[in-house]
């Protein structure tokens, strides 16, 4: 017999203020690690509310996902206007025979398994630990698809500033250059740091089973291909943002050079007139 859970992952903020949520709602005291969600439990239905601004919905409707954004709203350090969202199947069967046959394939022990489908999981092995684990992969994708979206945005601004730059007139577009490298250092930065978001959290080190479900649930949100491209424009900006750098002292450099070639001109003409 097979069954179905459905997973729905939204990033929603760039932090989720659970602590004072935590306070609030039910009057306790929230002290875990940065991975580890607040899991709130419904009739059919489980939320895990992640600090780092994601919100994953097991097996939610419409109704219950709406009232859980609105009591969340007041608990979003920076709300995003756009929200990501990703989505995932877990199909749970109660033998191995039942998988191989889902499958078209023999398996020997291995429990977990991703296809295009989603996930495919034997009954026996579906404990709370592996089903955060799946919501826990959903959350970073959707932070990552949200960290891809600021690094286009930087890419955008960077190529911007560069092109409006190369066209200006001496130096007069110097302080928007300036304020654009502010702006696009500071993005890059707040990226870098989203980005340790994406590492494995403490538990795969220590529990294979664990790791196997974590390592084909990235692989199955392509995150290290993505993770390499967010990489590899950051490198682009870097360069780029140090090329008009450079552009900058050089066009001082020019200004200077005209001053004092108008000073010289100006004192010969002051001394020829004496």
């Amino acid at each position: 017999m097979k069954e179905e859970i459905n997973f729905e992952g939204y990033f929603v903020s760039s932090e989720i203020d659970i602590a004072k949520y935590c306070v609030e709602k039910f009057g306790t005291i929230w002290k875990r690690k940065w991975e580890e969600p607040l899991v709130i439990e419904f009739v059919n239905s489980k939320v895990y509310i992640f600090s780092f601004g994601s919100v994953v919905f097991q097996n939610a409707d419409e109704k219950l996902k709406k009232e859980v954004f609105k009591e969340l709203k007041k608990y979003l350090v920076e709300k995003k206007e756009k929200i990501n969202y990703e989505s995932f199947k877990l199909f749970v069967f109660d033998s191995k025979k039942e998988i191989e046959e889902f499958l078209k394939k023999q398996i020997d022990k291995d429990f977990f398994f991703v296809t295009e489908e989603g996930g495919v999981i034997l009954k026996e092995k579906l404990s709370k630990k592996v089903v955060e684990m799946i919501a826990f992969v959903i959350a970073q994708a959707v932070a990552l698809r949200y960290i891809e979206d600021e690094v286009d945005n930087a890419v955008d601004s960077v190529e911007e500033t560069l092109e409006k730059f190369r066209k200006s007139i001496l130096i007069l577009s110097t302080k928007r250059a300036v304020d654009y490298l502010f702006e696009v250092s500071s993005i890059k930065n707040r990226i870098i740091s989203d980005l340790m978001l994406l590492e494995a959290p403490e538990i795969t080190w220590e529990e294979e089973e664990l790791a196997r479900v974590y390592s084909q649930m990235r692989d199955y949100f392509d995150i290290k291909s993505s993770i390499k491209v967010v990489e590899n424009k950051l490198s682009y900006i870097s360069e780029t943002s140090t090329h008009i750098t450079s552009i900058l002292a050089e066009r001082r450099a020019e200004i200077l050079e005209i001053i004092i070639i108008v000073l010289i001109i100006v004192e010969i003409l002051l001394g020829l007139f004496r």
